[in-house]
């Protein structure tokens, strides 16, 4: 559901300029994590390779990505938000701290703690899982 009223959020920065949902979480990814390449960013995110390629492919015809291959080893490209994408990305932010205020409405600094120390378990758990 919090995916759904995300979109939702986000719906008019997507229709002022063009964008689709993908390329909207990539670029909020992007302030986290100003360069990663894909591989990255379909672990982190969850998605297809070929959706997060394609996606990549658009956002850097469009302006907001560029491509550097990494010094050591050409075959690894990642990729950085343009200039011109910061004040898009820091839209898509506002956008998403106005929802997340909506959702945490009436919860305590402590009720939001616990959920941090919860949540920082059940990754670490996952992670665990995983690595087996």
């Amino acid at each position: 559901q919090f995916k759904k009223a995300l979109e939702q959020a986000t719906a008019p920065i997507r229709a002022a300029c063009g964008l689709k949902q993908i390329e909207v979480d990539i670029l909020s990814y992007m302030a986290y994590r100003p360069s990663i390449t894909s591989s990255e960013l379909c672990r982190a995110l969850a998605l297809n390779k070929g959706h997060v390629s394609q996606a990549m492919a658009s956002l850097c015809k469009k302006g907001l990505l560029r491509m550097k291959p990494d010094i050591e080893d050409r075959r690894r490209i990642a990729f950085r938000a343009a200039k011109q994408a910061l004040p898009l990305i820091a839209s898509i932010q506002e956008a998403r701290e106005n929802l997340l205020q909506q959702v945490f409405r009436g919860v305590t600094e402590e009720e939001l703690a616990v959920i941090q120390s919860i949540k920082e378990k059940v990754f670490s758990n996952l992670d665990l899982l995983v690595s087996e």
